[in-house]
C-alpha cells in the first residue's frame, strides 16, 4: 500500500478576489494540488474533515459565512455533494476524530451536535471555535466572551445534553483558537488563544492554568507539535490575510 502525506486548506473569499472560494487538497511534499472543492465561502474554523472509517469514504463539512447552508463534499468528488440547510448561519463547527459527533456554534453563543441531537446555550457572545478532544470525550467551546467551555458527551444519553466539566476562564478578551493535546480525557493538556495577547495551557484533569505566554500582538491561530515540545501561533495582522485555514 502506498501511504500519501496530505494537507487541507480552505480559503474563503477576500475583497480583493471575486468569486467563491475553494477547499483544496495538496501533497505534503512536494506541494502538488490533488483536488480541489469548489463552491464554498467559509472562514476561519469553519470547516471540517470527517474521516474514512469501516470502509465509507470520509466528507468535508463548510458552513458558509453568508448564508445559513452547510455544504458537503465526499473525498471521491469534486463537486458539491450536498447542501443542507440551516435555521440559522454558524460561527464555527467541528468534527470528532472518530467521526461520530459533529458540533457547531453560532453567533448567538448556542452550540448544536449532530443532526439536532442536542442544542444549548454555551455562551453568551457568539462561538468562535470548537474543538474535540483526542477520545471524543469532551467538546471545548471558545467564545467572544473571553471564556472557554468544556462539556463531557455521552453516547449512551442521546436524550440529555452534554454535562459541564469546567469553565477555562482566565483571558480577558476573545478566545480565538484551542489545541487539545493528545491522552485521553482528562489527561491531556489544552493551549488557548486570545485577543488579550495571551496564550494559556491548561491540564484538565484538575482544570487548572499551566503557564501563560503572553506576546505582544493578539494571536488568531494555533498549531501544536505531536511532542506538545513546540507550539506555534499566528500573529494578528503580519503575514498574508487573504486566505483562511481550517
Amino acid at each position: 500500500m502506498h501511504l500519501q502525506e496530505i494537507i487541507l486548506c480552505s480559503t474563503a473569499p477576500t475583497a480583493q478576489t471575486t468569486g467563491p472560494g475553494t477547499i483544496s487538497v495538496h501533497d505534503i511534499q512536494t506541494g502538488t494540488l490533488l483536488a480541489s472543492y469548489k463552491q464554498t465561502s467559509a472562514t476561519t474554523h469553519c470547516t471540517a474533515v470527517a474521516p474514512s472509517r469501516d470502509g465509507q469514504g470520509g466528507f468535508m463539512l463548510a458552513a458558509q459565512a453568508d448564508k445559513s447552508i452547510l455544504n458537503v463534499y465526499n473525498f471521491q468528488k469534486d463537486q458539491l455533494a450536498l447542501k443542507i440547510v440551516l435555521p440559522e448561519k454558524l460561527s464555527c463547527i467541528a468534527v470528532d476524530a472518530r467521526g461520530v459527533y459533529c458540533a457547531a456554534g453560532t453567533a448567538q453563543g448556542r452550540i448544536a451536535s449532530g443532526i439536532m441531537y442536542a442544542a444549548w446555550d454555551a455562551h453568551y457572545r457568539k462561538v468562535t471555535v470548537l474543538r474535540f478532544t483526542q477520545d471524543g470525550e469532551a467538546l471545548l467551546s471558545g467564545s467572544e466572551d473571553s471564556g472557554v467551555n468544556v462539556c463531557l458527551l455521552d453516547d449512551t444519553r442521546q436524550n440529555d445534553l452534554p454535562a459541564p466539566y469546567c469553565t477555562l476562564g482566565d483571558h480577558t478578551l476573545p478566545v480565538n483558537d484551542i489545541i487539545c493535546g493528545f491522552g485521553a480525557f482528562p489527561n491531556c493538556r489544552v493551549l488557548t488563544a486570545s485577543l488579550d495577547h495571551s496564550v494559556k495551557m491548561w491540564d484538565l484533569a484538575p482544570s487548572s492554568l499551566l503557564t501563560t505566554f503572553q506576546f505582544p500582538r493578539p494571536i488568531s491561530l494555533l498549531a501544536w507539535d505531536p511532542t506538545e515540545r513546540v507550539f506555534f501561533c499566528r500573529i494578528r495582522g503580519w503575514g498574508d490575510t487573504s486566505g483562511e485555514p481550517l
